[in-house]
């Protein structure tokens, strides 16, 4: 009877010990996965600011170029007549620029807010 139970125990033993040594490895495991996880959804944040700040400096530039164009038209040195569909074209084109740059700012800023609960969280 106590042979059986030492086989028994021990059979047992050698379980558990697997059990905690898988346990270990999971947990490492997932703890790699959460690290490269976070890794590439920062990379992918970066990137992603990277490209919004690309795209806001582009608008900003178209911005400014039409605002000079707009300018230059409604502003007749030599008394030649103002062209209404330039004048609109131009400012709805102005219109259409500030709203990609106000789309930009809201972008980097949910970005940085990102940022900075997943600096927080750490």
């Amino acid at each position: 009877v106590f042979c059986l139970f030492w086989e028994n125990y021990y059979f047992l033993f050698e379980i558990s010990m697997i059990i905690r040594h898988i346990k270990r490895h999971i947990s490492s495991l997932c703890i790699h996965i959460f690290i490269s996880c976070w890794n590439l959804s920062m990379e992918k944040m970066h990137t992603l600011s990277k490209d919004v700040e690309k795209k806001k400096l582009h608008s900003t530039a178209a911005l400014h170029l039409e605002k000079i164009r707009e300018n230059n038209e409604v502003s007749t040195d030599g008394g030649g007549e103002i062209d209404d569909k330039i004048v609109n074209l131009l400012r709805n084109g102005i219109i259409s620029q500030q709203q990609t740059i106000a789309n930009c700012v809201e972008t980097i800023n949910e970005v940085l807010e990102e940022l900075r609960y997943a600096v927080s969280e750490e």
